[in-house]
């Protein structure tokens, strides 16, 4: 039993490194490291460009009123993740000076950009 246990969690471990893009580290990511992640065309790339747009524009959701740091985003139930991530990536194309700041912080301000509240 633990000689399964141990492989599959080997093969998970293993798997998951492999779909990771290139270059990715578990530390903060700059809007810069993340623009150029979701310029790529890989389905690697893309899954983690949509994954992590749609983290942030979930958050948004969630804090009851809409808020991230200072960015505000009013981001309608029929959105869908293509959506939001394209939004995003736009954004993150119109302004790189920008990308020194964190990735964060850059998908919230493009996401409080994209889908303005109503005043």
């Amino acid at each position: 039993m633990k000689i399964a246990f141990f492989s599959f969690a080997a093969a998970v471990l293993t798997v998951g490194s492999v779909m990771l893009p290139s270059g990715v580290r578990a530390e903060f990511q700059s809007g810069g490291s993340l623009a150029a992640i979701c310029a790529q065309d890989d389905s690697h790339a893309v899954a983690y460009c949509a994954g992590y747009t749609a983290a942030i524009a979930d958050v948004f959701g969630n804090v009851g009123d809409d808020e991230i740091s200072y960015w505000i985003a009013c981001i309608p139930e029929t959105a869908t993740q293509g959506e939001i991530m394209e939004k995003v990536k736009s954004w993150l194309e119109a302004h790189p000076h920008n990308h020194p700041q964190s990735a964060s912080d850059n998908v919230a301000q493009a996401l409080s950009n994209g889908y303005q509240c109503p005043d």
